[in-house]
């Protein structure tokens, strides 16, 4: 899991071939014959994912954005994947910070996602449930707290909703979901102790897993347990440093426990 990402559910959209049939089902009947021969919106697509797995982010959202362009001209009303390809690009400027290029992709693939909830209510749960992540993230790591909260608020919410009638464990883990709960109801300091289930619950499915561990030691540092709260900290910060992730968020949480533990 990227630190990044509470849940890193953009795995479950990775696989390449289901992205493809979706595009060429989408567009079979809108382009040209010759463009099967040679760059077609598949071989952006390929081309994009190959060098995304090389690091080379900017490159690779050059090749998505091509892809988007293409669907946008050839079936605009296909929210779903339209929705898809936006979080792939949003993905791509996060993992270089351009977190306000970012934000406009997200917020994008949000706006399609609900859109796309009559037609496909599936995939527009997982495009739903990553853009408000990815945002909640964003927000998180540069510190905008009014955003940040708005987008909490309305990600509860849509949780509360999505737990009713969930996914398949492997296309969103339950564990993820309790994860996140429980940080968005930390982040607002409301309904903790429902906040501490959840997470000790995703802990026993994941407990080597370093956000949660730091979504604990958040819920007991709002609770005002400042002690416990900093030794999980702590841990979860170590660990995320040793993965070579983003940690400041983590490292900011650990200052604040440990000035709330020393009574400063």
């Amino acid at each position: 899991m990227k630190r990044i990402f509470r849940s890193d559910i953009y795995s479950s959209w990775k696989n390449g071939a289901i992205v493809i049939a979706l595009i060429a089902a989408a567009l079979f009947f809108c382009r040209p014959a010759a463009s099967f021969a040679f760059q077609s919106p598949e071989d952006y697509l390929l081309r994009g994912d190959k060098l995304y797995e090389s690091k080379d982010y900017l490159g690779a959202a050059e090749y998505y954005e091509r892809v988007l362009k293409m669907i946008m001209d050839a079936k605009p009303t296909e929210d779903a994947l339209i929705g898809h390809i936006q979080i792939r690009i949003g993905r791509c400027y996060l993992q270089v910070s351009n977190f306000n290029e970012a934000l406009i992709h997200f917020s994008e693939a949000l706006k399609r996602g609900k859109s796309a909830r009559a037609a496909e209510p599936d995939k527009a749960k997982i495009i739903i449930f990553t853009s408000y992540n990815s945002m909640l993230d964003i927000y998180d790591r540069i510190g905008l707290e009014r955003q940040m909260l708005e987008v909490n608020d309305e990600f509860i919410d849509f949780l509360k909703e999505y737990r009713k009638d969930p996914l398949p464990e492997e296309q969103i883990p339950k564990s993820d979901v309790d994860n996140i709960l429980a940080y968005c109801y930390a982040q607002k300091g409301e309904n903790l102790d429902e906040a501490l289930s959840l997470i000790d619950e995703a802990l026993k499915d994941d407990p080597k897993n370093f956000a949660k561990i730091d979504t604990k030691g958040w819920v007991l540092y709002k609770m005002g347990k400042n002690k416990k709260a900093l030794k999980l900290l702590k841990k979860a910060f170590k660990m995320c440093e040793k993965s070579n992730e983003k940690c400041e968020v983590i490292e900011r949480h650990v200052k604040e426990a440990e000035k709330a533990a020393s009574g400063g």
